[in-house]
């Protein structure tokens, strides 16, 4: 499975906005930061050059690190599909975490070997986590 994103930036007058939106129009991310500007004379305004730097690219790094623990939330929800269609296999060429533990800890009768990946699948998930729970309750 992938999560088809679009990621958009909005590069306006007195901010900059980055976000991330499905292919149904679900928006699954936005950072948005202020830039500083200055009013030379009436009806002018400018911006730092560099605030593009120091702006713009850390929204992107929030962003794609939303949208990258998303796709490898949905990497994980493969299970279903790779054990009804091909069984992990031609070998093992299709063969998935989920399988993979699946397949080890029952078919194979080798729980030990199953509980450890599991156990790597929930490091996974943690530190994949811990960076987007700490963005989002930023907001």
């Amino acid at each position: 499975m992938k999560v088809d994103c679009l990621v958009v930036i909005d590069e306006g007058t007195t901010s900059t906005r980055v976000s991330a939106i499905t292919s149904q129009g679900d928006v699954v991310a936005e950072s948005r930061r202020s830039l500083d500007v200055s009013y030379p004379r009436p009806g002018w305004v400018e911006q730092d050059a560099q605030a593009f730097w120091y702006v713009t690219f850390p929204s992107l790094r929030e962003t794609h690190i939303i949208v990258g623990t998303l796709a490898v939330i949905q990497s994980f929800k493969v299970f279903d599909m790779v054990y009804t269609m091909t069984w992990g296999g031609p070998g093992q060429i299709t063969q998935v975490l989920g399988t993979w533990m699946y397949f080890n800890g029952f078919q194979y009768y080798r729980a030990g070997y199953g509980a450890a990946i599991a156990w790597i699948i929930a490091l996974i998930s943690m530190v994949v986590a811990i960076p987007y729970i700490r963005i989002m309750s930023r907001d």
